[in-house]
């Protein structure tokens, strides 16, 4: 799924490496981090163990950019930092679970 969508308050964008056994408890974390902010989901998968299958049938929201290979972290995050639509990024490694509101008081601090 490629395009800009609409305007958001945070885009958070997910690279995945052989990260498949990860990715549904750090993306099932978001929506109650983000309890008072708009957010979209980007990901794309620098791997091949299938996580980009897994993020599209548990989170048909999420944009999930075509992989290019491996491109690195850095190529990667910029690459799906191009159409994102948030005024704000969020680089979220597909290890990671996020507390409840934790991405709130991200953003009201910044």
């Amino acid at each position: 799924m490629s395009g800009k969508p609409a305007q958001c308050d945070v885009s958070i964008l997910t690279v995945g490496f052989n990260s498949r056994a990860f990715l549904a408890d750090a993306f099932s974390s978001i929506a109650a981090a983000s309890q008072r902010h708009s957010f979209e989901i980007r990901f794309v998968d620098n791997g091949q163990d299938g996580s980009e299958a897994l993020v599209r049938d548990l989170f048909p929201a999420a944009s999930i950019m075509p992989s290019r290979g491996n491109i690195g972290f850095a190529a990667a995050n910029n690459y799906l930092a191009r159409e994102a639509a948030g005024e704000w990024l969020l680089l979220l490694n597909p290890d990671t679970r996020l507390f409840p509101h934790a991405v709130d008081i991200l953003l009201e601090a910044a």
